[in-house]
């Protein structure tokens, strides 16, 4: 039993260490042989994420130090599956900065809602942008796999300098997760004021 319990965290571990291997695998390798690894170990890491939450839900084994531990595994690959295509190409640096932009200023209002004791919950846009923003990676690296001459040119990614079916459909993930990134922030917004808000109204009246 005390190694069943330690067995989502072990999970989390895993996809942590495998990250410098996906890295490796996208940036250094630039095979076909590299991408489709790449792509194995962004699966296995997706499934392994659903595994070890269920896992430690089911038989209330939450803790923590394994939400950290689990949190820190998905920023990883998030930012590992953002930056990598970056360095290679397969998507345009201003699109990264726009992305990793609005992060940080999610992450800045939501210190200053706990600051203020307000309301940041995930909002519905905010969950869609992961789902969206998890499913333009996958189909860079669906992509990457199958063919090795991938490109962003313009406002569209390009295999082999052409534009095709399978690279409008990748742009459209990403450029669909961009644009809901940034209303999720309208939603986040107006959350933390109506929070701040009501904080502020219950102070008042247990002050009077």
């Amino acid at each position: 039993m005390t190694v069943w319990k330690q067995l989502p965290n072990a999970l989390s571990i895993f996809r942590i260490l495998s990250v410098p291997f996906f890295v490796y695998f996208i940036v250094f390798d630039k095979t076909l042989t590299g991408a489709r690894i790449a792509l194995g170990l962004y699966f296995l890491a997706s499934i392994t994420d659903i595994f070890d939450g269920k896992i430690a839900r089911k038989y209330h084994l939450e803790s923590r130090i394994g939400g950290i531990l689990d949190a820190t595994a998905d920023k990883c690959y998030i930012v590992a599956g953002v930056i990598c295509p970056m360095i290679r190409g397969f998507i345009p640096w201003w699109m990264v900065v726009l992305i990793f932009a609005r992060e940080a200023y999610v992450l800045w209002l939501g210190y200053v809602a706990i600051k203020k004791k307000g309301d940041l919950s995930p909002t519905f846009l905010g969950k869609f942008k992961t789902v969206l923003q998890m499913s333009g990676i996958v189909a860079i690296l669906i992509i990457t796999a199958i063919s090795g001459d991938i490109s962003w040119s313009g406002f569209l990614m390009v295999d082999d300098g052409e534009i095709t079916i399978l690279t409008i459909i990748v742009s459209a993930f990403n450029w669909v997760g961009l644009v809901v990134s940034y209303m999720s922030i309208v939603e986040y917004t107006k959350r933390y004021i109506d929070g701040t808000r009501d904080e502020r109204e219950k102070k008042g009246a247990g002050a009077s």
